[in-house]
Protein backbone atom coordinates (compact mmCIF):
# COMPACT_ATOMS: atom_id res chain seq x y z
CA UNK A 1 0.00 0.00 0.00
CA UNK A 2 1.39 3.37 -0.95
CA UNK A 3 0.95 6.23 1.47
CA UNK A 4 0.12 9.79 0.50
CA UNK A 5 2.98 12.26 0.95
CA UNK A 6 3.06 14.55 3.95
CA UNK A 7 3.02 18.13 2.68
CA UNK A 8 4.48 20.83 4.91
CA UNK A 9 4.62 24.61 4.93
CA UNK A 10 7.06 26.51 7.13
CA UNK A 11 6.43 29.86 8.77
CA UNK A 12 9.72 31.52 9.59
CA UNK A 13 12.67 30.21 7.61
CA UNK A 14 15.55 31.95 9.31
CA UNK A 15 18.34 29.81 10.75
CA UNK A 16 16.23 27.42 12.86
CA UNK A 17 13.36 27.26 10.38
CA UNK A 18 15.74 26.52 7.52
CA UNK A 19 17.38 23.68 9.46
CA UNK A 20 13.97 22.16 10.19
CA UNK A 21 12.83 22.63 6.60
CA UNK A 22 15.97 20.93 5.22
CA UNK A 23 15.62 18.06 7.68
CA UNK A 24 11.97 17.54 6.76
CA UNK A 25 12.73 17.68 3.03
CA UNK A 26 15.26 14.88 3.50
CA UNK A 27 12.64 12.46 4.83
CA UNK A 28 11.11 10.07 2.32
CA UNK A 29 7.44 10.85 1.74
CA UNK A 30 7.69 14.49 2.88
CA UNK A 31 7.19 17.43 0.51
CA UNK A 32 7.97 21.03 1.47
CA UNK A 33 5.26 22.95 -0.37
CA UNK A 34 5.45 26.48 1.06
CA UNK A 35 7.50 28.86 3.16
CA UNK A 36 6.66 32.22 4.71
CA UNK A 37 8.98 34.82 6.15
CA UNK A 38 8.98 38.61 6.38
CA UNK A 39 12.59 38.76 5.09
CA UNK A 40 13.07 38.26 1.35
CA UNK A 41 16.58 36.89 1.86
CA UNK A 42 15.20 34.03 3.94
CA UNK A 43 12.66 33.21 1.24
CA UNK A 44 15.32 33.31 -1.46
CA UNK A 45 17.47 30.87 0.53
CA UNK A 46 14.49 28.53 1.04
CA UNK A 47 13.93 28.43 -2.71
CA UNK A 48 17.62 27.71 -3.34
CA UNK A 49 17.80 24.84 -0.85
CA UNK A 50 14.61 22.89 -1.53
CA UNK A 51 13.77 20.96 -4.70
CA UNK A 52 11.15 21.10 -6.02
CA UNK A 53 11.06 24.80 -5.19
CA UNK A 54 8.36 25.62 -2.63
CA UNK A 55 6.02 28.55 -3.11
CA UNK A 56 7.01 31.45 -0.88
CA UNK A 57 5.19 34.39 0.63
CA UNK A 58 5.89 37.29 2.92
CA UNK A 59 2.50 36.79 4.60
CA UNK A 60 2.25 33.80 6.92
CA UNK A 61 -1.55 34.10 6.88
CA UNK A 62 -1.55 32.67 3.35
CA UNK A 63 -0.14 29.41 4.69
CA UNK A 64 -2.57 29.36 7.61
CA UNK A 65 -5.47 29.90 5.20
CA UNK A 66 -4.66 26.66 3.35
CA UNK A 67 -7.54 24.20 3.70
CA UNK A 68 -5.42 21.55 5.45
CA UNK A 69 -3.42 23.90 7.65
CA UNK A 70 -3.06 22.96 11.31
CA UNK A 71 -1.15 24.74 14.06
CA UNK A 72 1.45 22.92 16.08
Amino acid sequence: MSLKPVRLGFIGVGIRGTLLMEAAAGIAGVEVKAAADCYKGHLDRAQELITPVPSVTGDYKEILAAPTSTPW
